[in-house]
């Protein structure tokens, strides 16, 4: 699930399984990369199948670990990805742990970097997706942390309402076969559509953010989602922004949704996506895991469906059993096996989905 020039700017997921309490994990890392700086906290273990499942869950540790995944991303790979501190940013919206603010410096940082002192893009480090995740996520955060959106938050949502094409998506959204960030154009759109809803009324109604989003709409129109984790995506984006999706489209991706829970309470990934292929050609695994269970509560109670419904209750309680003792929920790429990176995607939602269910 990684990236081609090694860095990646959204990314991948997987399959996973597991419980909580202790804490110590994150990308894999190279003696030649560290820093003194990061060795002021525990190097993350890598991300494991066989990691040990937490014996009582633990939302600090959850949110613990995805702060020291994402300060350990930044601070190795010097970019934005989607699965580990593009998504934390929203995950952890309104942490007062200095280190949330530490990942909100660099997240600006790299917009700046880009956006406004025009850096060149390497590799895919400052491509499209990457600009896109951050800047939709730290709208999320700036409305959490302060109410009002950073100069260079605007900024950003003004690059990405300009780089859409005129059929209104981001056409060099990478699309290289890993699921389920970067193997459509449904992803990027939506998230785009995410951010606008967050942000103040005052920023979508300038002339240029109205021309955007008349043509983000549009493009939705046109390209209705094919799979659940699209439907998903925009019942999050629809559930902030008026005109994403309409109220029969609701109610009947909320019901496809939940007919996806299987018998032990989880979700799985393959279901949420029936094509996807690893990248040996072979299907998913078929058994429920972290990231497609949390993705799925996550989604449906933003959408409002309540949370006293027996559905709701058996994801969230799956995923308390599923925590492991780093912190983590661990989840399979589905991709090829690696570093499992689409686990600290599972850890972000996890955290979003469970949150105030006590």
């Amino acid at each position: 699930m990684k990236p081609p020039a090694a860095f990646l700017v959204v990314t991948v997921l997987a399959v996973g399984a597991a419980g909580q309490v202790h804490a110590q994990d994150g990308p894999g890392t190279t003696d030649e990369l560290a820093t003194p700086q990061q060795e002021r906290n525990e190097r993350l273990a890598p991300n494991r199948a066989d990691e040990p499942r937490a014996k009582l869950w633990s939302m600090a540790r959850g949110e613990d670990f995805a702060l020291q995944a994402s300060i350990q991303w930044n601070e190795q790979r010097k970019c934005i990805t989607c699965h580990t501190n593009g998504l934390a940013l929203a995950a952890l919206a309104g942490s007062k742990d200095s280190r949330y603010q530490e990942m909100r410096n660099f997240a600006q940082g790299y917009l700046t970097r880009f956006i406004i002192d025009g850096e060149k893009t390497r590799g895919r480090r400052g491509a499209v997706e990457g600009l896109v995740m951050t800047t939709a996520m730290l709208t999320i955060s700036d409305m959490e942390t302060s109410g009002k959106l950073a100069p260079i938050t605007k900024a950003g949502l003004d690059w990405c309402l300009e780089s859409l094409s005129a059929s209104g998506t981001f056409e060099g959204w990478l699309q290289c076969g890993w699921p389920p960030f970067e193997v459509d154009q449904h992803f990027g759109v939506a998230v785009l559509g995410l951010a606008l809803g967050h942000a103040p009324v005052s920023d979508r109604r300038t002339e240029s953010a109205r021309r955007g989003i008349k043509r983000l709409l549009g493009w939705m129109r046109e390209n209705q989602p094919i799979n659940l984790h699209q439907k998903g995506m925009r019942l999050w984006a629809g559930s902030h922004l008026d005109g994403v999706l309409t109220a029969k489209a609701r109610r009947l991706w909320i019901a496809e949704l939940l007919a996806a829970q299987r018998e032990d309470g989880g979700v799985a990934l393959r279901d949420l996506g029936e094509n996807w292929r690893r990248a040996d050609g072979s299907e998913l695994v078929n058994s429920s895991d972290a990231y497609a269970t949390a993705f799925t509560l996550h989604v449906l109670r933003e959408a409002g469906v309540p949370t006293s419904r027996p559905e709701l209750k058996k994801m969230a309680a799956w995923l308390r059993l599923a925590q492991r003792e780093s912190g983590r929920w661990f989840s399979r790429s589905p991709h090829h096996d690696g570093k499992h990176f689409i686990s600290h995607a599972a850890t972000c939602f996890a955290v979003m989905a469970l949150r105030g269910l006590g």
